[in-house]
C-alpha cells in the first residue's frame, strides 16, 4: 500500500490528480526494477510551494542560494516501507518547461520521478539517471 498526501500551498496549480498518478507510476516502476523490494510500501508527502519558500528551504537544506524546481527528503526507509518528503516548486517548474520546450506536465513527471528516485536512496549518478530515462520512455 502507498499513501501520498499533498499540500498545496499556491493554491494555482490544479496538479493533484497528476502528481499522485505520476508518482504510483514512479513507485511501481522502481519496484519492478528493484526486483528484491517488490513488496516495499511507500509513505509520501508532497508539498507545492511558492518560489520564496523553496529558496528559503534551498538556502536551509542544501547551502544553496536561489530558488529550485524541487527538494527531496528521506526520512525513513527500511525493509518493509520509506517515507519521504517532496517540496515542489510548480512555478519553477514552469520556468524550465518553457526554458526546455516541454509542457509543465511534462516537466513535472520529470522532477517527480527525480525525486522519488533521491528518497528512494539513489545519489546523481548513471543508475539513477538511467532509471529516469527509462520510466520517461
Amino acid at each position: 500500500m502507498h499513501n501520498i498526501d499533498i499540500i498545496d500551498k499556491t493554491k494555482g496549480y490544479k496538479a493533484e490528480k497528476f502528481i499522485k498518478e505520476s508518482l504510483k507510476k514512479g513507485i511501481e516502476f522502481l519496484l519492478k526494477e528493484e526486483k528484491s523490494r517488490e513488496d516495499l510500501s511507500f509513505s509520501l508527502s508532497v508539498a507545492l510551494v511558492g518560489k520564496d519558500e523553496i529558496a528559503r528551504l534551498n538556502e536551509s537544506y542544501r547551502k544553496k542560494s536561489g530558488p529550485t524546481d524541487v527538494l527531496s527528503f528521506c526520512y525513513n526507509k527500511d525493509k518493509r516501507s520509506v517515507e519521504g518528503e517532496v517540496v515542489l516548486a510548480p512555478e519553477a517548474i514552469k520556468e524550465n518547461a518553457c526554458n526546455s520546450g516541454k509542457s509543465f506536465e511534462a516537466e513535472l513527471e520529470e522532477v517527480l520521478i527525480h525525486s522519488l528516485l533521491h528518497v528512494y536512496g539513489f545519489n546523481h549518478g548513471k543508475k539513477m539517471f538511467g532509471l529516469q530515462k527509462k520510466f520517461l520512455e
